[in-house]
């Protein structure tokens, strides 16, 4: 937390280029560290995982173009 308050540090430099994009340019301007502790408090979890739970809840698909009918969508008139 220290760290993000130095006006020098790359942390610094990255979380005013980050409270510019939001709009928040002018905030953290005026209070720094309010910002940097509402960032640093925001980036954290809210909760752990249960430990059965897998951090995917299931894998992505691919898109095969080659095995889509796009018949199966269309609405018979």
């Amino acid at each position: 937390m220290a760290d993000t308050a130095k006006t020098d540090s790359p942390d610094a430099e990255s979380l005013r280029r980050l409270a510019a994009a939001r709009g928040l340019g002018r905030v953290h301007t005026l209070f720094p560290d309010t910002v940097a502790a509402a960032f640093a408090r925001g980036s954290q979890a809210m909760s752990t995982l249960p430990p059965t739970f897998p951090p995917l809840t299931e894998p992505a698909t691919t898109f095969d173009p080659v095995a889509f009918d796009p018949t199966a969508f269309t609405v018979p008139e």
